[in-house]
């Protein structure tokens, strides 16, 4: 059964939520897959468009987030009634509401009273509580793409608006694997390859079935262990934001040499094992940087 949802007409959700609820009843949603997307063409910094960049963020990013959440408690009147007029998505809007410094959309805080997929997605994890958190209990799975990946754009560049979006898509999915996970709900980004469609043209090594195929089969093969991760098709996790800070644990440990008095005692393989020597006399200031760089470096044996 195939439902239409202009993406752009956030105020629709609500319509989309009910007819999906009439049809799953009282076993909820066990998965939500936000797979609609937009791109423009290879764009360079000087030909960058701000409508481009609030069309692929309001489709991308924004469109993902609120149709998971609870309340839509932020509504852009500008979003109703526009149409996309050029494949570069440009965006006519019907009430003029505009910040007319950049043309752009002006947000308003209109309260909301739609509901999102969040409640039948509860509702299944509820129901299944017996299961490991996964595809099988409830998920929310967001189509990503590797050019969102910030650690991977080292020669390329462009994509300004797919890129940002997407990147700030793969944010919005670790938030979600957080604040998702007490009630049972996993959340991932999937990276569907190059396939061939009309956004990936011809040229494509895969087609739409054989991506589709291999994505089902990944997210019945992942747990909590990749909850909020980035995974390509074939289940290959790949780095968007933390190997780019493994790059900087030189200077994060040179911080803490300098505030604390830090030594590596022992190396396992390419890792050390931190050792923090502190001075009786450090000065209330330096056990705050104590106390941050300490939590940086955690991080960055993970």
């Amino acid at each position: 059964m195939f439902m239409f949802l202009d993406l752009k007409d956030i105020e629709s959700y609500g319509t989309l939520v009910e007819n999906v609820e009439s049809i799953v009843q009282g076993d909820g949603l066990n998965v939500l897959f936000n797979n609609a997307g937009i791109s423009t063409k290879f764009t360079r910094v000087n030909m960058v468009k701000a409508e481009q960049i609030t069309e692929n963020f309001l489709i991308n990013t924004v469109a993902p987030l609120m149709l998971t959440k609870v309340e839509l408690e932020e509504v852009n009147p500008h979003l109703r009634g526009g149409r996309v007029e050029s494949h570069l998505g440009k965006t006519t809007p019907s009430s003029p509401d505009r910040d007319s410094s950049l043309d752009l959309p002006v947000f308003s805080s209109r309260a909301s009273t739609q509901q999102a997929f969040l409640p039948l997605l509860k509702k299944a994890a509820s129901q299944n509580s017996s299961l490991p958190l996964g595809v099988s209990r409830a998920a929310v799975v967001n189509m990503s793409s590797i050019l969102g990946s910030i650690t991977l754009n080292r020669k390329e560049g462009g994509f300004y608006p797919y890129r940002a979006s997407k990147s700030a898509l793969n944010a919005v999915t670790r938030s979600l694997s957080i604040d998702l996970k007490p009630d049972g709900i996993m959340a991932l980004s999937v990276h569907p390859g190059w396939v061939k469609t009309d956004m990936g043209g011809a040229s494509a090594p895969l087609s739409v079935q054989e991506s589709a195929t291999a994505i089902v089969q990944t997210l019945h093969s992942l747990g909590e262990k990749q909850n909020g991760a980035f995974i390509q098709f074939d289940g290959k996790e790949l780095p968007w934001f933390k190997e780019l800070y493994r790059f900087q644990e030189e200077s994060v440990e040179w911080l803490a040499d300098y505030f604390i008095g830090y030594k590596t005692e022992t190396r396992d393989g390419d890792r050390t094992t931190p050792t923090y020597l502190t001075d009786d006399n450090n000065q209330s200031g330096h056990v705050c940087y104590e106390s941050y760089t300490k939590q940086l470096l955690v991080f960055l044996q993970h």
